[in-house]
């Protein structure tokens, strides 16, 4: 038949979509598969709203039986509504080039069968029903159902029925994943070989066993190993996973422009943009399955491949030795060995390699930092985008969380102290020593013996150069990088026992006490002589945000955006949010509000996460205000739009194309998101609107609080003199 070919299935997987249910005995040769959702993040699609697009031109019969063999059926215009959602869904196909206007799909016969002259059914991308079309001699894609459903938030899902072999990766691996309503998923791809401790990522290689069945992609395998928390088992060593979440399969083996059996092409979408996040959790906790940057929504709204990674975290990801050779860093190393099987396997899950943003929150966003300091690293990825990365004031020996200390320091800070504990710092080799050790005493000794080093070959410098001092080796990188306002709020609940000035200038908070007595005396922070606890829980919370945060961020804009013989980045768009949705874990009563528009709150961290990846309705949480849902779509909207365009604005006949109506009111009504490079003005005064507001009605806003970062001894120039 035309369309299909005939492949034993004894172990052998070449076709693109095998539904378990149905178990077939043979494959097919797709021309790719897109799932078409009409998604309003609201977690609560319209039954019948999506659709399979299966883009191979075939005859009507195999078509029929190409969505069997997905375990559906050709989508039926009598069970569904096509301005349900397919009106944009294929609106966008055509906003793409991938098909004409007038474009036909094969679709099902009714209830009553063919109909007269023995033609089919196919419908075009108006909705406009075609009953009289030649069943054999037209060629055309087609829509199945999609039956698969709106999987709670904590699935792993290994029991779906709507199961995938698809063929990706060099060397004939054959990946078994799923389809939730949204999108395709993989979890627990091996993206590096089983870690040797302290050893640096070694690219994974297949082994016969991989390649003679399908690798199991359906649970995400084990975090990196930590002590039980935010991770209850306490994870392995074992974890060079990711996750990977697309709206597109290509055809197998991947790729544009594959030749059908007539010598014509098939219509298939250009490789989607491809956003890698790097979870936080300060480099000694969490993994790529946490609920709440979970990349179903993000990729299916985005039309975006997400990938979310582990990377090895505490000591075992970070530990310096005293011997020249390992020196730390290996987490770093596995993040770019992680991107290192991007670049070489993402085409094969629908992403563009050539278009690759890294994010990252929290520790990740500390990460996205290093990754464009690294020459290992340069190269792998276009855009950059640092959420709530703590780049402030740190204690000794660094005195900058943007800092890299070198492998002597940080041995002798750290490393040498936890040596003493398990009883290595005697052994003439302290590194087999360590590594007789079972890796969870090693954890448990000392989780924070971390520190990311200039060793000279992931990271050559002391921190990452702004200011054309030094080579960039992310010069042609699109940088967007932000923080919440009320970051420290989450760490103080309530205000802390006391005076402010024991605590300021105390154990707790070392990296604050050369500037104790200048913060209480400063009219910039304008703290009373005796605090209420309100007021002295502002108090703290405003402090450690500015030092941790607010103040390096603003300087990292400053020093990133001045006029140079060479720029640091090709461009920079900044941020600060004044709306956020702290996730239930990790949040306190200061940081949640229910009624956000109309009552001030602290923003703190962690509290754009949900929103970024739109993940709070998936876990049934409401709509505050009746404003969370439309700002978490511009947001998704904006991330997905800097990794498609290197803009965070939305293209606005894009919008139109998918029906995201609420996001294309909010563009026609709001000013643009400005590039921070080139917004007038200059001077450490300036008052230059560098930084977007995200909030309900998003502006342009200037630094705030400039007065109080150079009590804290952080002008706009800090990071320029580290």
């Amino acid at each position: 038949m035309a369309g299909l070919r005939k492949v034993a299935a004894a172990g052998v997987v070449l076709g693109w979509a095998v539904a378990a249910v149905c178990v077939p005995k043979d494959e097919f040769y797709g021309g790719g598969v897109t799932i078409l959702t009409d998604n309003d993040l609201s977690n609560s699609p319209k039954k019948g709203s999506a659709a399979l697009l299966l883009h191979k031109l075939t005859a009507y019969d195999d078509a029929d039986k190409a969505c069997k063999l997905l375990g559906e059926s050709l989508w039926s215009p009598e069970a569904a509504t096509f301005a349900d959602g397919l009106n944009s869904s294929l609106s966008y196909q055509v906003h793409q080039g991938v098909f004409p206007r007038a474009q036909l799909f094969w679709v099902s016969w009714g209830a009553g069968g063919g109909g007269g002259g023995g033609g089919c059914r196919a419908v075009d991308t108006a909705g406009v029903v075609a009953s009289d079309v030649d069943c054999a001699g037209r060629r055309l894609p087609a829509l199945c159902t999609q039956s698969a459903p709106v999987l709670d938030y904590r699935s792993n899902n290994n029991h779906t029925e709507f199961v995938v072999n698809h063929a990706a990766g060099g060397g004939g691996l054959v990946y078994k994943g799923f389809r939730d309503f949204f999108v395709w998923k993989f979890r627990g791809v091996r993206y590096a070989a089983t870690p040797t401790r302290f050893e640096h990522a070694r690219p994974y290689v297949p082994t016969a066993a991989d390649r003679a069945a399908p690798v199991p992609a359906l649970d995400a395998a084990g975090e990196c190993l930590q002590r039980p928390g935010q991770v209850p088992g306490g994870g392995a060593e074992d974890c060079l996973f990711m996750n990977i979440w697309t709206p597109y399969l290509p055809p197998s083996p991947g790729g544009p422009g594959k030749k059908d059996d007539d010598g014509t092409d098939t219509p298939v979408p250009r490789l989607k943009p491809v956003m890698f996040y790097i979870h936080g959790g300060g480099f000694v906790e969490g993994g790529y399955t946490n609920f709440n940057t979970d990349g179903t929504m993000l990729a299916s709204r985005g039309d975006v491949v997400v990938v979310a990674l582990n990377y090895r975290l505490g000591s075992l990801g970070w530990l310096a030795f005293a011997d020249g050779v390992h020196r730390g860093n290996y987490g770093l190393s596995d993040i770019i060995q992680g991107l290192h099987w991007v670049r070489d396997n993402i085409r094969h899950f629908g992403g563009d390699p050539a278009r690759v943003t890294i994010f990252g929150e929290s520790a990740g966003g500390m990460l996205v930092r290093a990754l464009l300091a690294s020459p290992k690293a340069a190269g792998l990825f276009v855009a950059a985008a640092i959420q709530s990365g703590p780049s402030g004031r740190a204690p000794p020996p660094l005195g900058s969380a943007a800092g890299y200390a070198s492998p002597a320091v940080a041995h002798a800070f750290l490393g040498a102290r936890l040596l003493a504990r398990l009883g290595c710092d005697a052994d003439p080799d302290p590194v087999a020593c360590m590594r007789r050790l079972d890796g969870r005493a090693i954890i448990d000794a000392d989780p924070e013996a971390i520190l990311t080093v200039n060793d000279g070959e992931y990271l050559v410098a002391p921190t990452l150069r702004l200011n054309g001092s030094a080579p960039s080796f992310a010069s042609d990188v699109v940088v967007m990088t932000g923080f919440n306002r009320d970051e420290s709020g989450v760490d103080f609940p309530t205000a802390p026992a006391g005076d402010l000035r024991t605590l300021l200038a105390g154990m707790q908070l070392p990296f604050l006490a050369d500037v104790a007595d200048k913060v209480l005396a400063s009219p910039e922070f304008g703290i009373p002589a005796n605090p209420s606890e309100r007021e002295k829980q502002d108090a703290v919370v405003r402090v450690v945000t500015d030092a941790l945060y607010a103040c390096s961020e603003q300087a990292t804009v400053y020093s990133a955006t001045r006029p140079g013989p060479s720029a640091a980045f090709k461009a920079v768009y900044a941020y600060r949010f004044n709306r956020t949705y702290s996730p239930a874990g990790y949040t306190t009563p200061g940081c949640s509000s229910n009624a956000p528009e109309f009552e001030d709150y602290y923003k703190c961290h962690a509290g754009e996460q949900m929103i970024v990846f739109g993940t709070w309705p998936r876990r049934g949480l409401p709509d505050r205000d009746g404003r969370d849902l439309v700002f978490t779509r511009a947001v998704v909207d904006q991330w997905a739009a800097f990794a498609r365009a290197l803009d965070p604005n939305p293209d606005r006949a894009y919008l139109r194309a998918r029906g995201y109506w609420s996001t294309l009111a909010r563009v026609e009504a709001q000013e643009p998101w400005a590039r921070a490079d080139l917004a007038a003005g200059g001077g450490e005064e300036e008052d230059a609107r560098r930084i977007r507001l995200l909030q309900h009605q998003s502006r342009m806003d200037g630094y705030v609080g400039l007065g109080r970062c150079r009590v804290l001894g952080m002008p706009l120039t800090w990071l320029e003199s580290r």
